[in-house]
């Protein structure tokens, strides 16, 4: 502000030695202030316009304790976590289709005992049927979908529109830390199954699941707390018990 002051008194001054009467400085004053405030305000027009612009770019994550929806806005040509549905069960399909295509994906699995014919065989099979994740740009997947009609984005309503439910990449890098454990003791959940509000934000400093990050919770009928990852709107994953000594607490 003071130096927006200076400058203006600095015109005025240069103004005064020009040797113009009185009022034709003011008309002068009023003129520049005319054009100055022009300028100034379409600038902040074009930056309201980019702004804009960047606002349908931005991907949203859903924070499942407040009910609220939370925004990262990436480069717009940058590859993302897109969560996606593959209706009918058809998530491995999907995958072998998106395979082929070079396009990176993930199916959370976990080993369950399944009847082949007379035979108990344990076997990976994918933790929720029709959910499968997808990294690459947003153009590369629309391209993809016109070959894989099945597959669809998992949304999220805001407003009057669904928006495409997009994963930040460290928290889909802890999540799949925690699920390709294979670990038997790690539990998923819907959303709405579990209550973490009360839970701690923290950071596991040792073993295998080491720097995954989540919230310290006791899971009921359990003695001690795990921690878990969550997807919002789509899954959450708890890890096996881990001492209070193995983590740290994080800053809000």
């Amino acid at each position: 502000m003071s130096e927006r002051l200076n400058f203006f008194c600095a015109i005025r001054t240069v103004v005064s030695f020009c040797g113009i009467s009185k009022q034709q400085r003011y008309s002068f004053l009023t003129i520049f202030v005319y054009v100055a405030a022009t300028c100034y305000l379409f600038c902040k027009v074009v930056s309201y316009s980019n702004s804009e612009k960047m606002i349908k770019d931005k991907i949203e994550i859903v924070d499942l304790e407040k009910k609220i929806a939370r925004r990262i806005l990436p480069p717009p040509d940058e590859p993302r976590w897109f969560a996606m549905s593959a209706p009918y069960r058809r998530e491995l399909k999907a995958q072998a289709a998106l395979d082929e295509k070079g396009i990176e994906n993930y199916v959370p699995m976990r080993y369950e005992i399944v009847m082949k014919g007379a035979m108990k065989k344990k076997m990976l099979v994918p933790v929720i049927h029709n959910l499968i994740f997808v990294y690459c740009k947003k153009e590369t997947i629309q391209n993809a979908k016109q070959s894989i009609p099945y597959l669809q984005y998992r949304t999220n309503r805001e407003g009057d529109k669904n928006v495409p439910i997009i994963v930040p990449d460290k928290q889909m890098k802890d999540f799949k830390k925690v699920c390709d454990s294979y670990d038997e003791q790690i539990r998923f959940f819907l959303p709405g199954e579990l209550n973490v509000t009360k839970g701690t934000r923290v950071r596991i400093t040792e073993g295998k699941f080491a720097g995954v990050e989540g919230t310290f919770v006791r899971l009921a009928g359990k003695r001690g707390r795990s921690v878990v990852v969550e997807i919002p709107f789509i899954t959450n994953v708890a890890t096996a018990i881990i001492a209070p000594e193995f983590v740290e607490a994080m800053e809000d």
